[in-house]
C-alpha cells in the first residue's frame, strides 16, 4: 500500500514521517484472500475515542471485484460488535478512487477529527452511522384489547376490533406504542 500511495504525496509527506501505531489500539484487522493469497485488507482503531477504519486496501490484481466494499462492510461489522455506533476515516485528497468507494457506500464527509484537527489540508474525512445498536431486551406480546386502556393510557379499541392493540409489547411492566 506505501508504495503506491507514498509517490502521490511525495511533494507533503516525508516518508516515515505517519503517526505511530500501538498494537492495543488496533480493535481488529480483516485480511481477505482468494484462494491461499492475501487480497486485501481493513482495520479498525481506536483513536483518540473514534473507532477509525484504517488501511483499507485490495491488491491491484483483485481490484473492480467488489472487495473493497466487502472489506468495509465486514469492519464496519466489528465495529457494531464492539459498541460503535459510527465510523471514522481519513483518506487522502489524492486518492480519489478511495473518496469514490467511502461515498459509493454511505460514507459522509466530516471535518478533520481527533488527531487530524491541525492537518496540512491534504486530508479528507468520513463518518458512516451504524445504524441503531442492537438491544437485548426481551418483549412479551400482551393482548390490551379486553382492557378499558392500554398502559399508555390510550383508550381501548372497539369490542368488534380483533388482533392486537397499537401498544401490544412489554418489557418489564413498560408498555412501548410499537405496533404488534
Amino acid at each position: 500500500m506505501d508504495a503506491e500511495i507514498q509517490p502521490r504525496y511525495a511533494d507533503v509527506i516525508e516518508p516515515g514521517n505517519g503517526p505511530t501505531v500501538s498494537a492495543g489500539d488496533i480493535l481488529g484487522t480483516i485480511v481477505a484472500y482468494v484462494g491461499d493469497e492475501p487480497a486485501g485488507t481493513a482495520s479498525l482503531k481506536l483513536t483518540d475515542g473514534y473507532a477509525e477504519v484504517k488501511r483499507v486496501f485490495v491488491a491491484p490484481s483483485h481490484r473492480r471485484r467488489g472487495l473493497a466494499a466487502r472489506l468495509l462492510a465486514e469492519v464496519e461489522a466489528l465495529a457494531r460488535e464492539a459498541g460503535y455506533g459510527d465510523v471514522v476515516l481519513e483518506t487522502g485528497e489524492r486518492q480519489p478512487e478511495a473518496i469514490a468507494l467511502y461515498e459509493r457506500e454511505g460514507w459522509s464527509p466530516i471535518p478533520p477529527f481527533g488527531p487530524y484537527t491541525n492537518s496540512r489540508g491534504i486530508g479528507r474525512y468520513f463518518t458512516k452511522s451504524l445504524g441503531p445498536l442492537p438491544v437485548d431486551v426481551e418483549l412479551t406480546a400482551v393482548d390490551c384489547s379486553d382492557a378499558a386502556t392500554t398502559a399508555a393510557g390510550e383508550p381501548a379499541p372497539p369490542a368488534e376490533w380483533s388482533g392486537p392493540y397499537p401498544c401490544t409489547y412489554r418489557s418489564k411492566g413498560c408498555a412501548s406504542n410499537g405496533v404488534g
